[in-house]
């Protein structure tokens, strides 16, 4: 019974650090068709009008922390809080990219974030962050191991 609890006990630490290594990389990929798709449609209608349907959330925010974009928050973006304090935006701003683990207080639920520095067709550098839900997934796969 000892043994059977230090194996699920690893065997879910493991789990969890694949489980943030595939939301990384999920993440990181549907940034960089992200950041393509900002520099096409160019107008903010026509880019949320071709995220409106996608089940991840995408913010867009100025590299002073300024969130000018947000599918959570439609046309509501400016009573949202700067995100320069953010782990993964402070991450993006010195490395180029950052993820991080959070709990989110405007989704109410635990997220994974990518976030990256990309410049727009003027030049202009700003910061593209992707999320999704990752509480009901990781919860699957503990449940699972746990069963």
């Amino acid at each position: 019974m000892l043994l059977e609890a230090f194996f699920i006990r690893i065997n879910i630490g493991r789990v969890s650090e694949l489980h943030s290594e595939l939301a990384k990389r999920t993440l990181k990929a549907d940034t960089s068709l992200i950041e393509n798709l900002i520099k096409k449609s160019g107008r903010e209608e026509e880019f949320h009008s071709l995220l409106e349907d996608v089940n991840k959330r995408v913010t867009i925010i100025e590299m002073d922390g300024k969130v000018i974009y947000d599918s959570a928050m439609y046309k509501r973006e400016g009573s949202m809080d700067y995100h320069s304090e953010r782990p993964e935006i402070l991450e993006a701003m010195e490395r180029g990219q950052g993820f991080d683990v959070r709990y989110s207080k405007t989704l109410g639920n635990q997220r994974a974030y990518y976030a990256e520095i990309t410049k727009d067709l003027d030049g202009t550098e700003y910061v593209v962050r992707t999320s999704l839900n990752y509480e009901s997934d990781y919860k699957d796969i503990k449940d699972l191991l746990i069963a």
